[in-house]
C-alpha cells in the first residue's frame, strides 16, 4: 500500500509531501491541485508525457512514491531524459536512466500497479487509476468484458486461455489426425501393390548371386581370352617344334647306352680333342722312337749275325785248339804258350756271350715298345671312331637340347660350349 507521495515542480505543487492512508479524500476549490496528485501517480506508473505538467520556470519535475514495506520509487522527467530510481527495502538502490517512453519492467514488478493487459494482448484496463470523467469501473461494460477483466484479475483468465488453447490444439490435432489417417489409407493402398515383395526380395538375392557369378564369368572369360592368345602363341611354337621333331625322333631311337655314350662323347669332346692332339704328338714321338729302334734293331741284328758267325768260328777255333791240345798231349810237346792263347780266346768268347745276353734284353725291350706303340695306335683309332660317331650324331641334331637354340654348321662347337 502507498503510504506517502512527494511532488516537486508538478503543476501547482512546487513541493508537496502528502501522507496517504487506506482511504484518502482530496477536497478543496477548483484548481487547488487535487487532480494533479492523481496525474502525478498516473504519470509515474505510465511514464506519461509531461510537457504541460512541469511547473513554470522549472527544468524537470519529480514524483516519489513510498510504500508501506519500505520500497521507494522515484520518477524524474522534463528537459532531461526520463529516469527512474528504485530503493529496495534492504537499502539497495537501482538507477534506470534514459528509459525512453517505456516503463522499466523493474518498476512495474516492484509497484504491481500497472495497467491490466487482457488475453488479446492489445486491450489495456486501468484498475488502480480512474479519472473524474471516467465511467464507473466495470459498471457499464459488457458481460464479456467484465468476465475478461475479472478472469484476468482472479487468474481465471489463465484457465479460460488454457481451455481455449486446449480447444485450439484439439482441433489442430484432430485435423492432423485426419490428414495422417488419409496418409495411412493411401499408404495402405500403395502397400498392397508390394504384396509380392518377399518373393521379389528372394528374386533380387538370386539376381545378385547371378550378377556375382556373371562378374566371375566375365573375369574368367578375360582370363580365357588371355589363355587363348597364349595358346595361339604356343601353337606357333609347337609348329616350330613339330618341324624339328624328325631329327629329335631320330635321336630318340637311340637306346640309353648310345645316348649316354653320345652325352659322354659330347661332354668330353674338348678333352678328347686335347687327348687326341697329345696322342698324335706322342704317336709321332713314338713313331720316331720306333724308327730309330728299328734302325738300331736292324744294325744290332746284323751285328748279332756277325757275332753268331764269329762265335761259331770261335767254337770251331776252340774245337781246333782242343784238337791241337790233344795232338800236343799225344806228342808230349810243351804247350803252355798255346794254353795261354786259348785262355785269351776264351775270355774274348765270354765277352761275346755277355754282349749277346745284353742284346737279347734289348730285343725284349724293343718288342715291349712295339706293343705300347700298337696299343696307342688302337686307342687313337677308337678315339677317331668315337669322334666320327659324335660328329655324325651332332650333324643329325638341328636344335640344342640344352638351350633350345637352332643349330647350323657350327653345331659341334656350340655343343662343346653348351
Amino acid at each position: 500500500m502507498l503510504t506517502r507521495i512527494e511532488l516537486y515542480n508538478f503543476q501547482a505543487h512546487e513541493k508537496l509531501d502528502l501522507p496517504l492512508g487506506r482511504l484518502t479524500c482530496f477536497t478543496g476549490p477548483s484548481n487547488s491541485g487535487k487532480s494533479a496528485v492523481l496525474r502525478a501517480i498516473a504519470g509515474l506508473l505510465r511514464n506519461d508525457a509531461v510537457g504541460p505538467y512541469v511547473r513554470e520556470g522549472a527544468k524537470d519535475l519529480k514524483v516519489v512514491l513510498h510504500r508501506d514495506d519500505g520500497l521507494v520509487v522515484e520518477w524524474t522527467k522534463g528537459k532531461t531524459p526520463p529516469a527512474y530510481k528504485i530503493t529496495y527495502p534492504d537499502g539497495s538502490v537501482k538507477k534506470l536512466p534514459k528509459v525512453g517512453a517505456n516503463v522499466p519492467v523493474e518498476v512495474s514488478e516492484a509497484l504491481c500497479m500497472g495497467d491490466l493487459t487482457l488475453e488479446d494482448g492489445k486491450t489495456k484496463v486501468s484498475v488502480n487509476l480512474h479519472e473524474q470523467a471516467d465511467k464507473p469501473f466495470l459498471v457499464f461494460d459488457t458481460g464479456g468484458q467484465v468476465a475478461k477483466v475479472m478472469g484476468e484479475l482472479t487468474s481465471a483468465g489463465k484457465l479460460f486461455s488454457a481451455a481455449a488453447e486446449g480447444n485450439r490444439r484439439t482441433k489442430a490435432d484432430k485435423k492432423r489426425k485426419d490428414l495422417r489417417q488419409e496418409d495411412i489409407d493411401k499408404l495402405t493402398t500403395e502397400l498392397s501393390s508390394y504384396a509380392g515383395l518377399d518373393d521379389l526380395t528372394e528374386k533380387m538375392g538370386w539376381v545378385e548371386t547371378k550378377l556375382t557369378e556373371a562378374d566371375g564369368a566375365e573375369k574368367a572369360a578375360s582370363e580365357l581370352e588371355s589363355l587363348l592368345t597364349n595358346l595361339a602363341s604356343l601353337e606357333n611354337e609347337l609348329s616350330l617344334v613339330n618341324s624339328s621333331m624328325p631329327p629329335l625322333e631320330k635321336a630318340a631311337t637311340l637306346d640309353l647306352k648310345q645316348l649316354s655314350a653320345l652325352q659322354s662323347a659330347v661332354s668330353s669332346l674338348g678333352t678328347l680333342d686335347s687327348a687326341l692332339k697329345s696322342a698324335e704328338e706322342g704317336l709321332t714321338a713314338s713313331a720316331n722312337d720306333v724308327s730309330r729302334l728299328s734302325v738300331a734293331k736292324t744294325a744290332d741284328l746284323s751285328a748279332l749275325v756277325a757275332t753268331n758267325e764269329a762265335a761259331q768260328s770261335l767254337h770251331h777255333l776252340i774245337s781246333g785248339l782242343n784238337d791241337v791240345l790233344d795232338v800236343l798231349d799225344s806228342n808230349s810237346v810243351d804247350h803252355s804258350i798255346h794254353l795261354r792263347a786259348a785262355e785269351v780266346d776264351l775270355e774274348q768268347l765270354f765277352k761275346v756271350q755277355t754282349a749277346l745276353v745284353s742284346l737279347a734284353g734289348l730285343l725284349d725291350d724293343l718288342s715291349g715298345l712295339e706293343h705300347v706303340v700298337w696299343e696307342q695306335g688302337v686307342a687313337i683309332e677308337d678315339a677317331e671312331k668315337a669322334l666320327a660317331e659324335a660328329n655324325e650324331a651332332l650333324a643329325s641334331i638341328d636344335t640344342c637340347y640344352t638351350c633350345g637354340q637352332s643349330l647350323t654348321s657350327d653345331a659341334r662347337e656350340h655343343m662343346l660350349h653348351a
